[in-house]
């Protein structure tokens, strides 16, 4: 029984085609929801979508009438995806996601029926909230898929999860449904920094100095985020650091206060002390040395899921889905 998996996010799009447990064939493409929005093009993601099938399809001398069901999560059912899906609100698990797949009929290059998963929020469906109200509200398109292969690997009831990526995400998972949501931009911004600021400038790439990015953090929580952006320059024009001090320093900058945060939101659910962080091991390093930072972070016990790009968490998400979708 083959069933293909699309995580579309932002700025890539990835397909894997699945069998029996396992990965018979991956690929990405460097086109994402932002491509589309950009250009006001939907069909722009579509397009590369269907590339990335075709090409699946043609590598493994597969028929599509020999797949059974094509799944797609994250951007792809953003407004500016294929189509839109609203999220579920919290709390769900396994059972809410599968309840709510999407079918959708997509003719303009699949014809066939698309599953799309919907993305998850800390509001009711259906509403508009007030501006104050807005303030509370985070959400999630992708990561579910994420969270649900995290709670089968590590097999935690009762954990947060953080996501570190072009939008940090942390949730809280409460007898392995999810309750509680924290939405930060930090790998989208450090990006930007980097590219469209003088900022850039001074970083380098080399080696993480986990005591720069402390430093970091400390900067952030004496003088603000903007100035403490600004210190990195003046460290660069007026103080014998290497660039690769600089740019641990940035990290703990830009990811200081999505840890800080992170951490205030678990602390509102005191039986919570197991804390996944689903990275690579530069990330991980990047948001532990943050989080040693912070007093609360005493009470927590961290855990390290390693990112593995042609089995990602996302991927075995969807095969638990996949599979108890099956068994119904």
């Amino acid at each position: 029984m083959i069933n293909v998996y699309f995580d579309s996010g932002t700025t890539n799009s990835r397909i894997f085609v699945l069998e029996g447990g396992h990965v018979l064939y991956h690929e990405k493409a460097s086109t994402g929801c932002r491509d589309a929005a950009l250009a006001g093009d939907s069909s722009i993601l579509t397009r590369t979508l269907w590339w990335l099938y075709q090409n699946a399809l043609d590598t493994l001398h597969v028929k599509d009438e020999q797949v059974q069901g094509i799944y797609l999560s994250g951007m792809a059912t953003s407004p500016s995806g294929l189509q839109e899906v609203e999220h579920l609100s919290l709390p769900a698990g396994l059972r809410e996601l599968r309840e709510n797949i999407v079918s959708y009929r997509e003719n303009s290059f699949f014809h066939r029926e698309l599953l799309l998963i919907p993305g998850l929020k800390t509001c009711a469906r259906g509403v508009m909230v007030s501006p104050e109200e807005a303030f509370l509200v985070n959400n999630v398109r992708g990561e579910e898929t994420e969270i649900l292969g995290i709670l089968c690997e590590t097999g935690f009831a009762d954990c947060a999860v953080l996501l570190p990526g072009t939008h940090t995400q942390a949730a809280v998972v409460e007898n392995g449904r999810i309750i509680d949501l924290l939405s930060t931009v930090t790998g989208e911004l450090y990006g930007a920094i980097l590219q469209d600021t003088i900022i850039g400038s001074s970083i380098e790439e080399g080696p993480l100095n986990t005591e720069w990015v402390k430093k970091g953090v400390q900067a952030l929580r004496r003088f603000g985020f903007n100035r403490a952006l600004y210190i990195t320059r003046s460290l660069d024009l007026f103080s014998h650091t290497t660039g690769g001090e600089r740019k641990s320093f940035l990290e703990g900058v830009v990811n200081g206060g999505a840890v800080a945060e992170t951490l205030s939101v678990i602390g509102c659910h005191p039986h919570i002390r197991d804390i996944v962080i689903y990275g690579s091991q530069e990330q991980y390093a990047v948001l532990r040395a943050a989080a040693e930072v912070l007093p609360e972070n005493k009470r927590f016990i961290f855990h390290h899921v390693e990112v593995n790009p042609g089995f990602p968490m996302s991927v075995r998400g969807i095969m638990v889905l996949c599979k108890d979708i099956s068994s119904t």
